[in-house]
């Protein structure tokens, strides 16, 4: 019976040591497949021609890329965690900025998350202030919900939209 019960545990080791290395095989595919996503993220952010700003819940920036310093001014250091109402936004929408993403996050009624390009005004390291293109939208992780938000400055070509119209106008 010992050398029966000797076997039967034996058999039962060698299983489960079988079991716990596809386990870690498992592990190991997926660990890789998550950080070459990462990668792939991380290198379309960075790439991008527009500034991306993530976001947490909260409204404090967790992400930024290079354009993002290109556009607003501020490096990348300083702006992880600052509040985006209190870095980019200018201070005369700081408060509906903020209500809206409560509103947001409570309701999750958007009112400009997925809605697509909005027209609105940002503000530069230096105070200035300036028209952008926004879209933004929201991905639920299992760290919380991020908001996810592509900016392009628009100046240039509004100021030649106004000159088209003028030019149409003079012309008229």
């Amino acid at each position: 019976w010992v050398a029966v019960l000797a076997v039967t545990i034996f058999s039962l080791l060698l299983i489960s040591c079988f079991v716990m290395l596809l386990l870690q095989m498992r592990l190991v595919r997926s660990k890789t497949t998550v950080e070459l996503s990462r990668a792939r993220m991380s290198a379309i952010v960075s790439s991008s021609l527009d500034a991306v700003i993530v976001a947490d819940s909260g409204g404090h920036i967790v992400d930024y890329n290079n354009a993002g310093e290109t556009l607003f001014g501020f490096s990348h250091a300083e702006v992880i965690g600052r509040k985006m109402s209190e870095t980019i936004v200018p201070p005369h929408m700081r408060e509906a900025h903020d209500a809206g993403l409560a509103r947001y996050v409570k309701t999750k009624q958007p009112h400009v998350i997925g809605k697509g390009r909005v027209q609105l005004e940002a503000v530069h390291k230096d105070g200035s202030l300036f028209p952008v293109e926004l879209s933004i939208s929201s991905a639920e992780t299992g760290e919380g919900e991020f908001f996810v938000s592509f900016l392009r400055d628009i100046k240039d070509r509004l100021e030649n939209e106004a000159e088209l119209r003028d030019a149409r106008d003079r012309a008229l």
